[in-house]
């Protein structure tokens, strides 16, 4: 990841005027649609043009933080190719298979908990479970018996 392709303008001047005690320094934010983690950069006063004037050496600098955006992590949905819903007689052993897929960022291990809930009178008791999506995973496949 690179902090210097989401901030433009990283140097500059700021005249504070007689009688004022601020100014205000503007970074612009280049919007991206690259999922990142959270990301640092610090703004530091550097010096004066005026020789009767200085910079306060413990308090010259200011950090900012962009925070995670564009799902770092993913979007989790089950995949195209999974039903909508399944009939299966209970007289066989049988397995469902549902695919999850992950869309957007790839960038941790993301470990997702899942319950299958009875809806009307069944034999199911509601099976719970975890499936983990290390990091570059797209997809990955639950067994529901």
């Amino acid at each position: 990841f690179n902090i210097a392709s989401d901030i433009v303008g990283t140097a500059g001047q700021i005249t504070i005027l007689s009688g004022s005690n601020n100014a205000t320094i503007s970074v612009a934010i280049q919007a991206d649609d690259v999922p990142e983690i959270a990301e640092t950069f610090q703004v530091e006063l550097i010096s004066v043009v005026e020789s009767n004037q200085r910079i306060d050496s413990n308090n010259n600098a200011s950090t900012v933080t962009i925070s995670r955006n564009d799902d770092p992590d993913g979007i989790f949905q089950f995949s195209d190719s999974t039903n909508d819903s399944y009939i299966v007689n209970e007289s066989n052993l049988n397995i469902v298979t549902l695919e999850i897929e992950r869309s957007g960022g790839l960038i941790s291990e993301v470990t997702i908990l899942y319950r299958a809930n009875p809806i009307s009178q069944t034999d199911l008791f509601g099976a719970t479970g975890l499936v983990v999506f290390s990091r570059g995973d797209t997809l990955m496949s639950i067994n529901i018996i």
